[in-house]
């Protein structure tokens, strides 16, 4: 499982949002260890995808230097609130999160695709 997510994380840059609920709901994990697990495997993922955007040369420093400075100290509060919280409650906004997510990437897809902008190939 972990393999097929990465391969999504790397190919397009999503997959680490499928993980977290596999592991929860098909899995029976505690989701406190799944939270923190995944928070450490994305580490990696962003370590590599960086990299090869580097190399590349299509990173705008300054959008990451302004990303960066609201993501960290919203990571450590998180953290905080995510070892704080219930299982139930944090299972009821995981699932929220997941098809928040699903409907946005929906969405998105069907509006390139009416708009022509993205070519269905199958």
């Amino acid at each position: 499982m972990g393999l097929a997510v990465g391969t999504l994380i790397g190919a397009i840059g999503v997959g680490g949002i499928i993980l977290s609920p596999l592991h929860v709901y098909f899995l029976g994990l505690n989701i406190h260890n799944i939270l923190v697990s995944s928070s450490f495997g994305f580490l990696f993922a962003g370590i590599f995808g960086t990299i090869a955007y580097v190399r590349r040369q299509s990173i705008s420093w300054r959008m990451v230097s302004w990303i960066g400075a609201g993501s960290l100290p919203a990571a450590v509060f998180g953290a905080m609130v995510n070892s704080a919280t219930d299982v139930r409650y944090l299972l009821i906004i995981l699932s929220i999160g997941v098809l928040v997510g699903f409907g946005s990437a929906l969405t998105s897809a069907l509006k390139s695709w009416q708009s022509g902008e993205c070519k269905l190939q199958l």
